[in-house]
């Protein structure tokens, strides 16, 4: 594995594959970059609190990508860590982008609204779609998530005693 800094950008080489960067001076490459992050940090703040509920859900949702600046229909599965007590809950998705051109997988991550068997999303991913120097390009989304298949709680929903007595 390969990775390279050079004037705000990052470049990531796996066994060939590459990205083509991560450019910090891009608004599209923060604000996605800054959605993944969020949504990983907030499932984290779930397990460690014993909210370690996941739930499968399929979702409906539209998509724009700023390097096309199309807006797309998007078809998928998402993972909500958590269960909706709060009426929000991070979640991460695997889904097929319809551009006109052919199905592009996509992945995500982002928050679900709601609760109940029918849910508001909203999302930051990463389409590949072949298009522009690298073929991976930032995707923004939102949509609906319906029903699910609960999983159960991964970590028994004991949480973790992060130094408390």
């Amino acid at each position: 594995m390969l990775i390279t800094f050079f004037s705000h950008s990052a470049e990531f080489n796996f066994g060939g594959f590459n990205t083509g960067g991560f450019n910090a001076n891009n608004p599209s490459h923060v604000i996605g970059a800054a959605g993944g992050i969020g949504a990983l940090l907030f499932a984290g703040k779930n397990v460690a609190e014993g909210n370690d509920q996941i739930t499968l859900m399929p979702t409906l949702s539209g998509a724009y990508n700023p390097h096309t600046g199309q807006l797309v229909p998007q078809f998928g599965v998402q993972a909500q860590v958590g269960d909706d007590r709060d009426g929000v809950a991070p979640t991460f998705g695997l889904a097929g982008q319809f551009d006109g051109q052919g199905i592009n997988p996509v992945a995500t991550a982002g928050v679900n609204v709601g609760r109940g068997p029918l849910k508001g999303n909203i999302n930051t991913g990463v389409v590949f779609d072949g298009q522009g120097p690298s073929g991976v390009n930032p995707t923004f989304g939102g949509g609906a998530a319906v029903g699910g298949l609960n999983l159960g709680n991964v970590f028994g929903g004991q949480g973790f005693n992060l130094g408390r007595r």
